[in-house]
């Protein structure tokens, strides 16, 4: 995610990224981020704004399932 937002500052313009992976407990977690620079009067980049979205999408456990001889 670094290196896009490094791009960012390099060519002066707005990045979004996107990145999804599964943590330890087996939840997927997705997470949008959108990367602004603020350009100051000499045209540099002074500031950048970092917003972002994380959403996370549980993993539901099911029951095992047991064999009952017959």
């Amino acid at each position: 995610m670094i290196g896009e937002f490094m791009e960012m500052i390099q060519i002066k313009q707005q990045k979004e990224v996107f990145y999804r992976y599964v943590n330890k407990e087996g939840n997927v977690v997705s997470l949008r981020a959108i990367g602004t620079p603020l350009i100051g009067e000499n045209g540099d980049v002074e500031q950048v704004l970092i917003t972002a979205n994380v959403n996370i999408i549980q993993h539901e456990k099911r029951p095992k399932m047991i064999s009952v001889p017959m």
